[in-house]
């Protein structure tokens, strides 16, 4: 059985391939499908991850000691781990 790449590559080398790599690129050619692949690309690209904050990941103490966090005032509280 062939690959799914092998086939997609067959298929882009066919002739009806070929005819659908040309309106894709007639497509791509008008502005306001290049601003709707802008908009696609700012929501759901890598621009996007960059912008959002990456949460920090701490370990899971197997202690049941309390350790010191800020909260939302940015005064020092505790909280039990676990």
């Amino acid at each position: 059985m062939a690959s799914v790449t092998k086939l997609i590559k067959d298929f882009a080398r066919s002739q009806r391939g070929q005819q659908l790599v040309e309106q894709v690129k007639e497509q791509a050619r008008k502005a306001e499908n290049r601003r709707k692949l802008e908009e696609l690309r700012k929501r759901y690209g890598k621009g996007r991850q960059r912008r959002c904050r990456r949460r920090l990941t701490v370990p899971r103490l197997r202690s049941t000691t309390a350790l010191p966090t800020l909260d939302r005032h940015s005064s020092l509280v505790t909280r039990p781990v676990g």
